[in-house]
């Protein structure tokens, strides 16, 4: 649909946009990124030809963009700029009508019936009909964004420009937009060519991303290629780190405050730790970086509250997450900032102490049932901080410490647990202090503390069950 071949230009002689390649196939949603200055609203002047070329060339359909006439160009390609200020208070299918300029003939160029029906059409579609007969000025931020690209979809152009297109809209307007847009490119096989600040929305939305540095291309891939931590770390000159989303593949971006103040101070876990007849629990000032298999928060968070809550195994079948968050929030306890787990390990079965050893300091708790010695709940809390890598691995290696302990002390002599290990939460939670680990595995320090912490205090808990 667009290829742009060796194009460089810009303001007078300085070169603002240096040697581009790259080509944009029909229905692609493709985005620009890059820091202010780098060179975007011009690329994109010079594709849309209000910006001529020092050198190179944009071909539009396979044709120069300069062998377009103004009305047959404007009939191809159309732009949503960043905002439009209206001097003249327009109503709104007035406003979207300027959208059929290419196409009207005649000295005064009347809209006829073809082009009242596209007006209609886009607006309903961009959710602006109802707007028709209000003046555009009578319009929220948002809804004025719909009305222009209303305007621009009017045009019925195959290619669609776009300059910041969420600047000034909020969170719904901007998925409502984009969202569109997004809809256009797969369902009418629409092409368009955005320019995005918010990378975590471009790598939802875009097919590939463009990522510019001084006028330069630095990156040019689908967004998983293009949206890595040391990329935009290079490119934007800023501390980055990257997220995985939820419900997508797409890659997301977070960045890093610098941190002010004091480091953070080690958490007093044993000191914070308390044990009931309903089960044991510990809460801080500070959120903890998590990683469980609870029964609610599970996953990796940040949480301030745990929570191990002790019912009999007879009992535990009519327990539910939402069963589990009434006795929460009976508690005074938001589940959000929480990780809390039902277990039939007793209370009175519990072991927990501080482990130390070079450098490595975590405190470690397991509980087991006096009825299933196998059912045994286990926490391990870091003073440190801890890679996304090296929570899982702890996860890993404090399940592995938790099944041997089992079976070292199962009394009939048992090779295998098999189904018997029953699954009880393990949890791995880090205050963010001291050091930083990158490995959990049992031959890394950290790796090799968690396994002993965990199979000495698992081994104490069940032996503390078969004495009752």
């Amino acid at each position: 649909m667009l290829d742009v071949r060796n194009l460089s230009g810009g303001y007078g002689r300085k070169a603002v946009v240096k040697r581009v390649d790259f080509s944009v196939a029909k229905g692609e949603f493709f985005g620009i990124l890059g820091p202010n200055g780098s060179g975007k609203t011009t690329l994109l002047h010079l594709i849309n030809g209000t910006l001529k070329p020092s050198a190179g060339s944009v071909h539009l359909a396979g044709k120069p963009l300069e062998s377009y006439p103004p009305k047959a160009q404007a009939r191809m390609m159309a732009s949503l700029p960043q905002k439009t200020d209206q001097a003249f208070s327009f109503t709104v299918k007035e406003t979207v009508l300027f959208g059929r300029y290419p196409y009207q003939k005649g000295l005064f160029r009347q809209s006829d019936e073809r082009d009242q029906q596209i007006a209609d059409q886009m607006m309903k579609e961009t959710g602006v009909l109802r707007f028709a007969g209000q003046s555009i000025h009578e319009l929220s931020g948002g809804e004025q964004q719909r009305v222009y690209l209303a305007q621009s979809l009017a045009q019925e152009p195959e290619l669609l420009l776009l300059d910041e297109p969420t600047n000034f809209l909020d969170l719904s307007y901007q998925k409502q937009l984009l969202d569109l847009i997004k809809s256009l490119t797969v369902e009418k096989g629409l092409t368009v060519i955005g320019i995005f600040h918010d990378l975590n929305l471009a790598s939802l939305y875009c097919d590939r991303l463009l990522m510019m540095k001084n006028g330069e291309i630095k990156a040019l891939d689908v967004p998983e290629r293009v949206i890595r931590e040391q990329t935009v770390n290079d490119v934007y000159e800023t501390a980055v780190s990257h997220l995985i989303h939820p419900h997508r593949p797409n890659p997301q971006i977070a960045i890093e405050p610098q941190r002010a103040g004091k480091t953070k101070r080690a958490v007093p876990f044993s000191e914070l730790f308390e044990l009931s007849s309903d089960g044991f629990f510990l809460q801080t000032d500070q959120p903890l970086r998590t990683v469980s298999s609870s029964l609610v928060g599970a996953g990796i968070g940040w949480k301030r509250t745990f929570i191990s809550r002790h019912v009999p195994k007879e009992e535990q079948p009519d327990q539910s997450p939402a069963e589990l968050e009434r006795f929460l929030a009976g508690k005074g306890i938001s589940p959000h900032a929480c990780c809390a787990a039902v277990t039939s390990a007793k209370p009175e079965n519990t072991v927990f102490r501080t482990f130390s050893e070079g450098g490595v300091s975590l405190f470690a708790v397991a509980a087991a049932s006096s009825d299933r010695p196998e059912d045994v709940s286990v926490w391990v809390m870091v003073n440190g901080r801890l890679t996304e890598k090296a929570f899982i691995q702890a996860l890993l290696t404090a399940s592995e410490a938790k099944a041997e302990a089992c079976l070292a002390e199962r009394a009939d002599g048992a090779e295998t647990l098999g189904n018997d290990l029953q699954e009880e939460a393990v949890l791995i939670a880090a205050d963010g202090s001291g050091l930083e680990f990158d490995s959990a595995l049992k031959a890394s320090p950290l790796g090799a503390l968690i396994s002993r912490s965990v199979y000495e205090c698992t081994g104490e808990a069940i032996r503390k069950g078969n004495e009752r």
